[in-house]
């Protein structure tokens, strides 16, 4: 009783709250001063030459390396550069790398067997966008790769057994994915 008392509650508050917050406000124009930087190409067209760019959007430093976005105007040709990012390549590397031991390290055999059908859900994820782009249902290629991922994965990942069997099939026969692209298929043969 004191639990749904809480539940309920905490409902009301929270459907409650967007009566109570206020819209955006408008602010007036502000005139900032930006500092510009001077940056060297490193790749693309441009690849070595020197530009002088301005940035508000980006908290650098000196030595950063960042993916700086090349608009040229339609109007006159005048071209445009602004910071998109940093590259987080080597963070992202290195995480990557950290993942796979980890992994490893605490699944043993079954971790390996789980970063395979990981693997395996990505090639077979590009081949379903492949599929989709070239004019194949989306609904019926989507079904058909998450059953696949599905039967794959657990098969590779614990093996062929009894237990993974009923796993498989109650997760595609039972999955909300199955009935629904079924009746979305129906319906637009309809």
């Amino acid at each position: 009783m004191r639990t749904s008392v809480v539940i309920i509650s905490a409902s009301m508050v929270l459907f409650s709250l967007p009566y109570f917050t206020l819209a955006q406000e408008l602010v007036p124009d502000t005139v900032v001063t930006m500092k510009a930087r001077v940056v060297e190409v490193l790749t693309g067209l441009e690849n070595g030459t020197m530009l002088t760019i301005e940035n508000d959007f980006l908290e650098l430093e000196v030595g950063n390396t960042f993916n700086l976005n090349h608009t040229t105007s339609n109007l006159d040709g005048t071209d445009y550069y602004s910071p998109v990012e940093r590259v987080r390549t080597p963070a992202l590397i290195l995480l990557s790398h950290l993942f796979v031991a980890l992994v490893i390290a605490f699944g043993g055999k079954q971790g390996m067997r789980g970063l395979l059908a990981l693997v395996a859900s990505f090639i077979f994820i590009g081949a379903m966008l492949a599929g989709i782009m070239q004019g194949y249902s989306p609904v019926l290629v989507s079904v058909g790769t998450a059953s696949l991922i599905v039967l794959i994965g657990s098969y590779v990942t614990h093996g062929f057994n009894r237990t993974t069997s009923a796993a498989v099939v109650g997760m595609i026969s039972h999955s909300p994915v199955s009935p629904a692209g079924a009746a979305t298929r129906l319906r637009i043969s309809i």
